[in-house]
């Protein structure tokens, strides 16, 4: 007779899986006092459970070794099907970075997929991401990205050199986020703590460099950044855009 309810049977079994351990049919009869019917209807149960769920897994049968196992769990990282199909579509219509950049991006993502799925989704996007078009601008966004949202999150003081009309401008600004609007990104910024904010597309950002003073993003300026956020969602940029400050 079983020492335990199902159950907790079943909890304690996939527990064990859990931990890496292989469940032999015969040893698992003999320690929980239960037949080897029993032990698949166990097995079944638990299989049933795993699949409703989603989670992922499934319970696997050693045929060599007459045990049974988990499969390998999702790695911290990994992306379902419809994670991954959200992410590259996202990429693909903002039409924001370059040919090049999308190629790179999509060779990150489809390893992150999950089992058959990475075939399954590369299929659908190739042609995609052969067809695709870089923006007009035609420059690499991405190390600027990251340069910025490592400045904005330290609130860092920077000299920021940019292009507009014919000629390069450079002013001092506190760097407060970066907004995506209409196949662009802006860079929004403040020229003091207490001055009017300002937006600037990436594409026209020519270098920047750091300066030694840092900020504190108070209510003022957290203000500033969402009014601006707001106006380029809302398709307003032309009312932030840093023309207008020269």
């Amino acid at each position: 007779m079983s020492r335990h309810y199902k159950g907790d049977r079943i909890l304690s079994l996939y527990l064990r899986m859990l931990d890496g351990e292989s469940i032999h049919k015969l040893n698992y009869t003999l320690e929980e006092g239960v037949t080897p019917r029993t032990f698949d209807r166990d097995i079944q149960t638990l299989r049933n459970c795993l699949s409703e769920h989603y989670l992922g897994v499934e319970v696997l049968y050693d045929k060599a070794r007459d045990s049974y196992r988990i499969s390998d769990l999702p790695t911290a990282g990994s992306l379902s099907f419809v994670e991954g199909y959200l992410l590259l579509k996202a990429l693909l219509h903002d039409q924001i970075l370059r040919d090049d950049e999308i190629a790179g991006l999509a060779d990150s993502i489809l390893p992150l997929i999950r089992g058959p799925d990475r075939k399954a989704l590369q299929e659908i996007f190739q042609g995609d991401i052969l067809r695709y078009v870089s923006p007009p601008h035609g420059q690499a966004l991405m190390k600027l990205m990251e340069d910025l949202l490592l400045v904005i999150r330290k609130q860092q003081k920077i000299c920021l050199r940019y292009d507009l009309g014919a000629g390069q401008h450079k002013k001092n600004v506190l760097p407060l986020a970066l907004e995506h609007g209409e196949n662009e990104v802006y860079f929004l910024f403040s020229v003091d703590q207490d001055g009017g904010g300002a937006a600037i597309e990436l594409s026209k950002i020519h270098s920047f460099t750091l300066l030694s003073a840092h900020f504190s993003m108070d209510e003022n300026l957290r203000m500033q950044q969402e009014e601006m956020s707001r106006a380029i969602q809302n398709g307003l940029q032309e009312n932030y855009k840093i023309k207008e400050m020269i």
